[in-house]
């Protein structure tokens, strides 16, 4: 009797700490995404406040050869994504992808464009 018990107590701990670094794993992609998510929402606040600046007439038009265009100040202007983010946003993307093609549902989803 000692013995199976025993050998259910390591096949358990082994299965916690097996579970303790697949949850510590999703917790980073958590983190990461989260982090990923409130960029993301700063960026596209900054298009919008570009778009919405430009609407209302407030950048600069000149013109050049008869082509018109907008001077937007560059403290306006939101710099370009940073590489590594649009990387593993691209990973996480692929990765949404795959999974919705794996569990079809009947429904329309993608995260494709």
């Amino acid at each position: 009797y000692e013995f199976w018990l025993n050998k259910k107590n390591q096949e358990l701990k082994t299965f916690v700490e097996e579970f303790e670094g697949y949850k510590a794993e999703k917790t980073r992609q958590l983190h990461t995404l989260e982090r990923h998510a409130l960029y993301l929402l700063d960026y596209c606040n900054q298009l919008a406040t570009v778009i919405a600046n430009f609407e209302k007439g407030l950048y600069p038009v000149y013109e050049k050869s008869g082509i018109k265009a907008v001077q937007i100040p560059d403290k306006a202007r939101p710099g370009p994504m940073a590489e590594e983010t649009l990387r593993e946003l691209l990973k996480y993307k692929k990765r949404a992808d795959d999974f919705v093609r794996a569990h079809p549902t009947g429904l329309a989803a993608s995260f494709s464009l």
